[in-house]
């Protein structure tokens, strides 16, 4: 049989006469792949950024996934606050089990918060968190926790301001009552 790889490093596997299972699990592969692929690129771009950085001026981070990362031209605060995009489509809060595991808000904070003035946090998360399979609103809500407190203690008083997960269409069954439940 034919071998194929999965990258540097990776033990061959033989190739095989693919079930239905065996193609979920190589597109699962192929998207963490390039999750992976997508997210190091931004953190390269976001580590390069913070280098041109003006430590004099105030900024506003935008926080968050693919609804953030969209906003690739944030509009000023107006006030001589400069506003960071720090948003990565595809990203979780934590990773679940689609997600590579190195992925996620949660691991990323030196890079989206750099040592410079920050009056602000604009935070857009969670669609991913509720898309994934695995999806649990109690471990949705522990994450956000975990999340608030984690910005709290590297930005100790700097508001957040949190956007609720928006609409899916069609309708997602994670979706039903998600941002009254994360509310509680």
């Amino acid at each position: 049989a034919a071998l194929v790889g999965c990258g540097p490093g990776a033990a061959p596997e033989p190739e095989a006469h693919h079930s239905e299972s065996n193609d979920i699990d190589a597109q699962i592969a192929h998207a963490r792949r390039a999750q992976l692929l997508h997210f190091d690129h931004r953190m390269t771009q976001f580590r390069a950024e913070n280098e041109r950085l003006d430590a004099s001026a105030t900024h506003l981070v935008f926080f968050g996934d693919s609804l953030t990362e969209g906003f690739a031209e944030l509009p000023s605060a107006g006030d001589g606050r400069v506003s960071l995009n720090r948003g990565i489509a595809g990203d979780p809060i934590r990773p679940g089990m689609y997600a590579d595991p190195s992925v996620g808000l949660m691991n990323r904070f030196p890079e989206s918060f750099p040592p410079v003035p920050i009056a602000g946090v604009h935070l857009l998360i969670g669609t991913n968190d509720v898309l994934d399979p695995g999806y649990d609103v109690e471990t949705l809500k522990a994450n956000y926790r975990d999340l608030f407190d984690a910005i709290e203690e590297r930005l100790p008083g700097v508001p957040v301001i949190v956007s609720s997960v928006p609409p899916f269409a069609p309708a997602h069954p994670h979706y039903e009552g998600v941002n009254a439940r994360i509310a509680e």
